[in-house]
C-alpha cells in the first residue's frame, strides 16, 4: 500500500531507549498497478442518434491491492467495438478519478448502430474491461408529413364540417412503416389542451398506421366556434418524430329575436323583465339602453371575455364595459357580440341585423307646465282635443299611426315601465316626478291621443307630447 513519512527507529536489547532513523521514509503507489476493474453504463438505451442522445459510462480504477484509486490523474483507454464512423466516445474533461475511484466517458452517435460493446482500461493494463451491457443506436421512425382536409377554414359548427388529420410515418430508409401508434393532441395556440367538450376529437381506426404509414384524426366543434386549434401528431419523442398543424372553426352567426330594454337607473344583477320582440322596438329616446337576449345561456360564462361593436355608432353606440347597447338616434345599425373563452379560444358570435331606430323620441322636459304639457278629458278614450294642441319645442309630433301600437303593446302586452326606463327622462326628478304619466302621440292638427307609459297610476291626466327632429 502507499505510505508516506514512516519513522523507523531502533535499539538494543539492554539499551533502555530507541534510536531513530536519520530521515523518515515512503512508500509511492505504482501507477502501473492501476486497473479498471468494472465498467458500467447508465441507461438501458436504445437511444437515437440524433447526435444529442447520451449514454455515460463509468469505470471504477483499483490498485495492485484492490484499494479503489482515489482523486488520482488516471489515463483511460476507451474503446468501442464495432468502430463506427458517427460514433462519438468523449472522456470526462479531465483525467483525475473521483472519491470512488471513478473516471467517466460518453457515448452519443449520430449513425444506427447496435450492440456496441464499450470497453476501458489503463495504459499499462493488458486486457481491456467490457461495460456490462452493450447499447444501441436507432433511427427514430420520421413524421413526414402531417396534412388536414379540407385545407381552409371549415364555414361552421357540426359534424358536418369536420377537418381531418393525416400523419404519414416513414422509417430511417424512406419507406412507409405500418404498425406506428401516433399519439395525437388538441390544444390552443399556447399548447395548453383544450378540454372544452363542445370541441369533438376522434381517432380514425385503432390509432396505428396503415400499410401506407398513414394514421388520421378528426375534430369539429358541437357548438360555437374555436379561435385557434393546434393538433399535433407524435411517434417518438426525437426532433423529426413529430409535428403540428393549427386552424380555425368558424361559429355560426346567431341573430336574436329580442331585446331587453334597461331601466335608466339599471344595476348590474337586476332582474330585466320581460324581453322585447326586435321588430317592436322600432323607437328609441334619450338614455335608453338595451341588451340583446342571447340564444344561448352561455353568454355571460365566467372566463369568457366580451367584445361589442356596431356598424353604425352614431345610432346605436357600444357600452362596451356593460356589454350594452345605446340609442343615439334614428337610423339602421348592424350590432355584433362575441363571446370567447381565454383558454380554449372556444367563442360564440352574434350578429344582429337591422337593428332600425324608426322614431327617435323627445320631449319638452323644461316644466310640468311647459308648452309640451296637457290633458285629456276623459279617462276612458285619453284623447285631448282642447286647443292650442300642445308644441314641440324641439322637432315635430310624433304621430298616433307611427307609435300607438308599440307603446301599447310594450305597456300593456309585456307589462313594462316605460317611464322607469327613462321614456319622459330621470324617473326621480324628471316630468314623472311632477305627475306625468302619459305620452300624447299626433292624430291630426286637431286630437292628441295620449298613451298610459306604465301601469302604475291609470288615473293619469296629464301628458307631455312626443317629439321627434
Amino acid at each position: 500500500a502507499a505510505v508516506k513519512n514512516v519513522q523507523v527507529s531502533a535499539k538494543a536489547a539492554a539499551n533502555p531507549s530507541w534510536v531513530k532513523a536519520d530521515s523518515p521514509v515512503s512508500f509511492e503507489e505504482l501507477s502501473t498497478s492501476y486497473h479498471v476493474t468494472h465498467v458500467t453504463v447508465d441507461k438501458e438505451g436504445p437511444l437515437y442518434n440524433g447526435g444529442t442522445d447520451t449514454y455515460t459510462f463509468t469505470a471504477t480504477v483499483e490498485d495492485a491491492y484492490g484499494n479503489l484509486v482515489a482523486d488520482k490523474p488516471i489515463e483511460i483507454d476507451w474503446q468501442t467495438e464495432p468502430t463506427v464512423d458517427g460514433l462519438t466516445l468523449t472522456k470526462q474533461s479531465d483525467s483525475v478519478s473521483n472519491a470512488q475511484g471513478q473516471v467517466t466517458a460518453t457515448l452519443t452517435s449520430t449513425a444506427a448502430v447496435k450492440d456496441v460493446q464499450v470497453s476501458a482500461k489503463t495504459a499499462t493494463q493488458q486486457t481491456a474491461e467490457n461495460a456490462d451491457k452493450k447499447v444501441s443506436f436507432i433511427s427514430p421512425d420520421e413524421l413526414a408529413s402531417l396534412t388536414v382536409s379540407p385545407d381552409h377554414v371549415t364555414e361552421g359548427e357540426g359534424e358536418g364540417h369536420t377537418y381531418t388529420f393525416t400523419a404519414t410515418v416513414k422509417d430511417f430508409s424512406g419507406q412507409a412503416k405500418s404498425g406506428v401508434a401516433v399519439a395525437w393532441s388538441a390544444t390552443n395556440s399556447k399548447g395548453v389542451t383544450i378540454t372544452d367538450k363542445n370541441l369533438v376529437t376522434q381517432v380514425v381506426g385503432d390509432g396505428k398506421t396503415d400499410a401506407d404509414g398513414k394514421a388520421q384524426y378528426q375534430i369539429y366543434s358541437k357548438s360555437g366556434g374555436f379561435v385557434a386549434v393546434m393538433v399535433t401528431a407524435k411517434v417518438n419523442d426525437s426532433s423529426v418524430g413529430s409535428k403540428n398543424k393549427t386552424v380555425e372553426i368558424k361559429a355560426n352567426e346567431q341573430d336574436v329575436a329580442n331585446f331587453f330594454i334597461l331601466d335608466y337607473h339599471h344595476k348590474d344583477g337586476e332582474s330585466l323583465g320581460r324581453s322585447v320582440p326586435k321588430e317592436r322596438m322600432n323607437f328609441g329616446w334619450e338614455g335608453m339602453m338595451f341588451k340583446p337576449e342571447y340564444l344561448s345561456r352561455e353568454s355571460h360564462m365566467a372566463d369568457y371575455n366580451e367584445v361589442y361593436d356596431s356598424s353604425n355608432k352614431s345610432v346605436v353606440d357600444v357600452e362596451a364595459l356593460q356589454g350594452d347597447f345605446s340609442v343615439k338616434k334614428a337610423g339602421t345599425a348592424t350590432l355584433t357580440a362575441t363571446f370567447t373563452h381565454s383558454i380554449s379560444g372556444r367563442y360564440l358570435k352574434y350578429v344582429i341585423p337591422n337593428v332600425k331606430i324608426d322614431h327617435f323620441v323627445i320631449i319638452d322636459d323644461s316644466s310640468y307646465i311647459g308648452p309640451g304639457i296637457g290633458y285629456v278629458s276623459s279617462l276612458q278614450t285619453r284623447i285631448d282635443e282642447s286647443l292650442p294642441l300642445p308644441i314641440c319645442t324641439r322637432g315635430n309630433r310624433i304621430k298616433e299611426s307611427d307609435l300607438g301600437g308599440s307603446i301599447d303593446y310594450l305597456v300593456n302586452n309585456l307589462d313594462l315601465d316605460l317611464i322607469q326606463k327613462g321614456l319622459l327622462g330621470d324617473p326621480i326628478d324628471g316630468l314623472s316626478s311632477d305627475g306625468i304619466r302619459m305620452g300624447g302621440l299626433q292624430v291630426n292638427n286637431k286630437k292628441i291621443q295620449a298613451h298610459l307609459l306604465n301601469n302604475s297610476n291609470l288615473k293619469t291626466m296629464a301628458y307631455v307630447v312626443l317629439c321627434e327632429e
